[in-house]
């Protein structure tokens, strides 16, 4: 599907966090990179090194002299997955944003699906994940318990929060996401929804990780999540205007 007119007719930025995955990170990116010049119409690959220490930051430094559209953020050390794709959402410049993980466990493919049913009126892609055979007992439970408190404390149920998703870059600028932890994916879906926007589901890969390791689901992420999640809920109840806001427009309310 060489012919621009196979491609969609959508321009996509995705989002990379990378933590001390040297051993993956080219492969994917590689992978990502010839898919989206394929398929879509406009898309740009932003790479943020969340403070490696593997040897990442000198893979991620060939990467973006060597493919077009590559464009690379530093953390000068691991702030955690919410605030690099939120940094990294910050930079993008395409219609709709999205982000992969460094270690081969999502499909880009799966984008092109999603970006068919991100018609007029939605907002929001949501994918799941139906198997989730690598996961240990422990992370398995952190996943459903942080789906059940998002149902009670906002009153919408969802598969999955925490996995890949399409979403219109204008919708983003509606908002402003505060969490920096693995909560920021909650977060950012509550106030799209609460501020008029539409979210559909729809299901999506997952392949369990064979090399290296997790940098998510152990128990200081899931208390920094907890606490994102009851910071918003009672934002939302003690302020919801100004919660709701773009970012800018809360800097001039406070001001």
């Amino acid at each position: 599907m060489n012919q621009t007119r196979d491609r969609i007719p959508l321009s996509v930025s995705v989002v990379v966090p990378v933590y001390n995955e040297s051993s993956t990170v080219e492969r994917e990116v590689r992978k990502i990179h010839a898919f989206l010049e394929d398929r879509f119409a406009g898309s740009e690959i932003i790479l943020v090194d969340d403070g490696s220490t593997d040897g990442s930051a000198a893979v991620l430094d060939g990467i973006a002299k060597d493919l077009p559209r590559v464009r690379l953020l530093r953390h000068p050390r691991n702030l955690g997955i919410g605030a690099a794709v939120m940094n990294g959402y910050a930079a993008a410049t395409q219609n709709a944003v999205t982000y992969f993980p460094a270690d081969s466990q999502a499909e880009i493919s799966d984008i092109a699906e999603f970006a068919l049913h991100l018609s007029p009126g939605v907002d929001v892609v949501l994918g799941y994940r139906s198997d989730r055979r690598d996961y240990s007992v422990v992370r398995l439970a952190y996943s459903y318990l942080n789906l059940v408190l998002h149902a009670l404390l906002f009153g919408r149920i969802y598969r999955d929060v925490n996995w890949i998703h399409l979403v219109r870059r204008d919708a983003l600028l509606r908002i402003s996401v505060a969490s920096r932890s693995a909560f920021m994916g909650g977060e950012m879906l509550e106030k799209i929804r609460r501020t008029g926007g539409r979210i559909v589901e729809k299901p999506a890969r997952y392949n369990p990780r064979t090399e290296g390791k997790t940098h998510v689901g152990n128990l200081r992420g899931a208390r920094a999540a907890l606490r994102d999640m009851l910071r918003l809920r009672i934002d939302l109840w003690v302020r919801p205007r100004a919660t709701l806001e773009p970012a800018a427009a809360c800097r001039r309310e406070a001001s």
